[in-house]
């Protein structure tokens, strides 16, 4: 995934949110004192590259393994969030349905959302983006004011989650990903 640090006032800012998935409501809590920051992602810049084929068999284990792994990343975070004072609250799904998805006609699916914030209202969003990454199993989008930081699964198709954090525009390598790094997001 590529992804640029732009300059956009608050509105433009909301745009590319809720283009992305989010509703008004949610871009326009998320963009508040943001100012700058927007992910981009470079998801329709692949359309050239040839991915491997897979069969309806196989696009059908990879989504559900992708929805396992976003579970059981999700239950992490939640029982982190819970111990650290942070309230946790489930965002609108976001639709699954990637160009893998229908050429095997494979349904489109919604992936949970989750939304952590601090008691000083600092919140953290977290977005599933896609399970098809080069080079990694999945990405997933985490919004906050300090920041906008991508969580990479860099195991194999169906093996075991290897999450790696990443700051955008930080450069660098990411960090094996444990709950606790949150802690320095809100």
């Amino acid at each position: 995934m590529i992804a640029a640090r732009i300059g956009l006032r608050n509105r433009a800012a909301r745009k590319v949110i809720v283009a992305a998935g989010a509703n008004r409501l949610e871009a326009n809590r998320f963009t508040r004192g943001l100012g700058a920051e927007v992910l981009m992602s470079y998801h329709d810049a692949m359309d050239d590259y040839d991915l491997p084929e897979l069969t309806a068999q196989e696009v059908h284990e990879r989504v559900e393994d992708w929805l396992r792994r976003l579970d059981d990343l999700f239950a992490r975070i939640r029982t982190w969030a819970a111990a650290h004072g942070l309230t946790v609250r489930d965002a609108e799904p976001r639709p699954m349905l990637e160009e893998r998805m229908e050429r095997v006609g494979e349904p489109a699916r919604e992936q949970p959302t989750l939304v952590l914030r601090s008691a000083e209202g600092k919140e953290i969003w977290i977005w599933p983006r896609t399970p098809w990454v080069l080079n990694a199993s999945g990405c997933v989008d985490l919004l906050t004011q300090k920041g906008i930081y991508a969580l990479i699964d860099k195991a194999e198709p169906l093996d075991r989650p290897k999450w790696v954090l990443w700051k955008v525009g930080a450069g660098g390598t990411g960090r094996p990903f444990d709950p606790e790094l949150l802690a320095e997001m809100v």
